[in-house]
């Protein structure tokens, strides 16, 4: 995360190319992964931000929900989500909960 948090305060999250975070993340987040075995890497916080609502399907938000899920601490971390404040953005949310909370 250091490296990563470095990137982004030097090239203002762009990559050679001029494109944004997104990539960044895509980037440096599967090295780390591969490393150490998603099975073992745990996060005290796992911050999703405006990013279930790109996926394109309920599916595919339950998969990245539960993968997002997993590599929460298990002693005691936390996986925040962040939405827009719309019906839509809501409703995203609760189903991330109600995921969490029936043990998905």
């Amino acid at each position: 995360m250091r490296d990563l948090t470095k990137h982004v305060v030097e090239t203002g999250g762009k990559d050679q190319d001029g494109r944004g975070d997104r990539l960044v993340l895509h980037r440096h987040l599967p090295p780390l992964v591969a490393q150490s075995g998603r099975s073992q890497l745990r996060f005290d916080v796992v911050f999703a931000s405006w990013t279930l609502s790109e996926l394109p399907s309920d599916t595919s938000r339950a998969l990245a929900t539960s993968i997002m899920w997993e590599l929460v601490a298990e002693n005691g971390g936390f996986l925040v989500v962040v939405e827009d404040g719309s019906p839509e953005g809501s409703r995203l949310v609760r189903s991330v909960r109600k995921l969490v909370l029936e043990g998905g």
